[in-house]
């Protein structure tokens, strides 16, 4: 009898093997591909609602400005029109026969100026097709990044350090929410150095205490900034942009990736020095990792300083 309750006993943890490796196991991967497919596609179709927003956005833009010149066109004509004003052909071909007969005339042809004090049809024909549109407003900011921690949100690996350094675009293309105003980002970082360990696991553990410079390049294509007080010396603003980095070689696992996604969200403080020239200091997280192109996805948040110079064009 307890022979054969210890057949029995084999008999299921067999059992169970067999299950676990032919059932759990193939549904456990299938899981882990699904899910990784998953992060891609979701990965792919944020930064491409990243892009579409602002040319979507700038296209309904330029239909408003293009809506609102044509409005103020057929309101001059309609005035023109009622005042009993010739055609602008007319007037125009008309002009230099009533100035070379008739040099001080005050008559209803004299288009320098009617008889009730008005502008001539000449000036107002001239000041309707004329549209001076305003500068928008926009800056270039020469900026540095430096990580001086880590944490472990949606990234592995704490044993690099990243710094930065390039140019930022900011762009007043929408209009206000919160009272603050709503810029578009953009951002190039020629400069984009790793600090990261020589040899490491599939986990980006390291393996060893030597570390190793892997230099890189960052675009940022699409991003936010809300600004408040924007019209005052100092200028609080939250910031988030989106991109991709490049570099020389694996990045933070030698089973890793050489491109990764990044997230930048950041607060700051803007100092207004001159009309031209402002300064701001502030506070960001990035976050960069391969998403699963490849098995081994260590991933970085890094917290870091952010310093630069800002040069205001459009004004």
């Amino acid at each position: 009898m307890t022979g054969q309750g210890r057949d029995l006993k084999l008999h299921i943890q067999v059992s169970r093997a067999h299950f676990f490796i032919f059932v759990i196991r193939p549904l456990a991967r299938l899981l882990m591909f699904g899910l990784a497919q998953t992060a891609r596609r979701s990965t792919a179709i944020f930064l491409l609602s990243l892009a579409v927003c602002p040319l979507l956005t700038l296209r309904r833009a330029h239909a408003q400005e293009l809506s609102a010149v044509e409005q103020t066109g057929a309101t001059q004509r309609t005035e023109n029109g009622d005042a009993g004003s010739s055609p602008a052909l007319t007037a125009f071909s008309l002009q230099p026969l009533v100035a070379s007969f008739h040099p001080d005339s005050s008559s209803p042809l004299d288009f320098r100026q009617d008889s009730t004090g008005q502008q001539s049809t000449s000036q107002q024909l001239t000041q309707a097709s004329v549209h001076e549109k305003p500068p928008v407003e926009s800056e270039l900011i020469t900026e540095g990044e430096g990580s001086f921690g880590h944490y472990h949100i949606f990234a592995y690996s704490w044993f690099s350090e990243l710094y930065t350094g390039g140019i930022e675009y900011d762009r007043h293309c929408w209009n206000y929410f919160l009272k603050s105003q709503m810029d578009w980002v953009a951002e190039v970082l020629p400069v984009t150095i790793l600090h990261q360990p020589s040899n490491t696991d599939v986990f980006g553990d390291p393996l060893s205490p030597a570390q190793f410079i892997n230099p890189g390049l960052g675009i940022y294509p699409v991003g936010l900034r809300m600004k408040w007080r924007y019209d005052k010396g100092w200028q609080p603003y939250f910031i988030i942009k989106g991109g991709m980095l490049f570099f020389s070689h694996k990045a933070l696992s030698k089973d890793a990736a050489y491109q990764n996604f990044s997230l930048q969200t950041g607060l700051g403080m803007q100092r207004r020095l001159t009309k031209r020239v402002d300064m701001r200091v502030g506070y960001e997280d990035i976050h960069f990792s391969d998403a699963f192109v490849v098995p081994s996805n260590p991933g970085l948040d890094v917290m870091a300083y952010d310093g630069g110079i800002v040069y205001h064009l459009g004004k």
